[in-house]
């Protein structure tokens, strides 16, 4: 028997969402490192936990007796790339129901003497609105879309502080 060394680097944005492996002899042990170490596979694959090699850390994953013909699916993860583009965009939904929500509360009938009356629940609002846009952008103080979104809330708050004559 001996022993068979491989190596692939992988872009997940070159493959659907995973790569097939088909082993072209029996295959003892077929090892898979997956950077970065938090992505994980599931079964049949049998999680190694994390090793460092080369000065990285890997989640390693093994599989053990293939035999030849035997394909393999080994699921790829979202690039970053796209994982940005989701979370931006579920951020957007957010707001978006939010404004919706805001915009469909003012305007119940019940409501309409008090519509362009301004309330410490319209405050409350926007100062949910904007904790949640800084907890939503933690890691990414520096983002001037989230700056300006920042800004422009405040601004409405500030406002409609001063309208309330607090």
């Amino acid at each position: 028997s001996s022993q068979l060394s491989i190596s692939f680097n992988l872009s997940p944005r070159d493959l659907d969402d995973a790569y097939v492996h088909q082993a072209v002899y029996a295959t003892e042990r077929l090892e898979v490192f997956l950077d970065p170490p938090t992505l994980e596979i599931s079964a049949p694959f049998i999680d190694q936990g994390v090793i460092e090699l080369h000065d990285r850390q890997y989640r390693r994953f093994v599989l053990q007796e293939l035999s030849p013909g035997q394909r393999v699916k080994i699921p790829m993860p979202l690039s970053s790339s796209l994982r940005w583009m989701l979370k931006w965009a579920a951020l957007a939904g957010a707001f978006l129901v939010s404004g919706l929500a805001l915009v469909l509360s003012r305007g119940r009938p019940d409501d309409a003497s008090n519509a362009d009356t301004p309330s410490l629940e319209d405050r409350q609002i926007l100062l949910a609105e904007i904790a949640r846009l800084d907890d939503a952008h933690a890691e990414q103080p520096q983002d001037q879309h989230y700056l300006d979104q920042r800004a422009r809330l405040i601004h409405d708050a500030v406002a409609l502080t001063r309208a309330l004559g607090n």
